[in-house]
């Protein structure tokens, strides 16, 4: 029963099930997994990691004047509760988070998230609705958005750095892109990587956030900036990594893309496979901060491998610090 509940799973989000056989990946059918009964509707909320599955109400027992929904009529995000209807049943979506919903006789899903204010719970929410790949990554966030009302986006770290940003932009929050990249040896795979920070009206500061890995980065209790966190690593420390979920590849490219895309998602991985394995990955990366075209140089000797990548203007770091956060 647990096995059949987390095929379900995997398969509201993702729409198809993998299972490995031997040395293998090989897509199977839900159906093949789940027996399905005639107008079988399923709804889960996320609020922060795992799902909790969701009980249908009695169109009565609605507040007076609640908003309702039918499935295919959801937005991406609501402000307010409201009621989702789907194959005769009605579900109260009342408690802020990530609301995915599937009628498994039409085939229909959903995504909905109800943001009453909280911005890391909504952040970590929109960057939930990806995997990393490429499939998507020419699109419009307009596409990407109605996209996500229905199912995962695919697309590399500086979308959905963008996709983030819209959707926070659109809610009044500030946030702008910043770029990493090291100074070892490029390898034309992970030479760099592609985050953001957001101003946190709390704590009147800037914080690093990365969407595609879906973490923050901390050290002893205190978020980090984007200067803060290189500093870090660069003097041989580690941040603690505040995941909001699991970081996730498409499947697609180990199974119909070109024998490239399969070699990096092996590698994608491989690299994050377990704390320590994501530890090694974050040090190649956080070498260099990049934003406006500037990238700072935590010692003398970096500006000339700087200038040899071709990436920003080499910045002495206090210099680079004051204009990145007026210290």
């Amino acid at each position: 029963m647990r096995y059949r509940r987390a095929c379900l799973l995997l398969a509201l989000c993702l729409g198809t099930v993998h299972l490995l056989e031997g040395s293998k990946i090989r897509p199977s059918s839900l159906q093949a997994l789940v027996k399905i009964k005639p107008g079988s509707v399923r709804a889960f909320f996320f609020r922060d990691a795992a799902p909790e599955e969701m009980s249908p109400t009695s169109s009565t027992d609605l507040p007076t004047g609640r908003k309702s929904y039918a499935l295919a009529d959801l937005p991406l995000v609501l402000t307010e509760p409201c009621a989702v209807t789907t194959g005769g049943l009605t579900f109260r979506v009342e408690q802020e988070g990530l609301y995915r919903f599937g009628n498994l006789t039409t085939k229909e899903t959903a995504n909905v998230i109800l943001y009453r204010g909280d911005l890391w719970r909504f952040a970590g929410h929109l960057s939930r609705l990806q995997v990393h790949g490429w499939r998507q990554d020419g699109e419009s966030v307009p596409r990407w958005t109605e996209r996500a009302r229905k199912g995962r986006l695919s697309i590399s770290c500086g979308n959905v750095v963008r996709f983030v940003s819209h959707h926070l932009a659109e809610r009044g929050h500030k946030s702008r892109v910043v770029n990493l990249v090291t100074l070892e040896e490029h390898n034309h795979y992970d030479d760099g990587h592609v985050l953001m920070e957001v101003f946190d009206p709390r704590e009147k500061r800037w914080i690093l956030y990365d969407p595609d890995m879906k973490c923050r980065f901390r050290q002893a209790g205190r978020t980090l900036n984007l200067g803060e966190a290189v500093a870090l690593y660069r003097k041989g420390g580690s941040a603690e990594l505040e995941f909001f979920c699991p970081p996730a590849i498409d499947a697609y490219a180990e199974e119909k893309a070109s024998a490239e895309s399969a070699q990096y998602s092996l590698l994608f991985e491989w690299a994050f496979r377990d704390a320590t394995s994501r530890q090694a990955w974050y040090r190649r990366m956080m070498q260099v901060p990049l934003l406006n075209g500037s990238a700072g140089a935590w010692r003398a000797a970096d500006a000339a491998r700087i200038r040899a990548t071709g990436y920003g203007k080499p910045v002495a770091w206090d210099e680079w610090m004051r204009a990145a956060y007026g210290k």
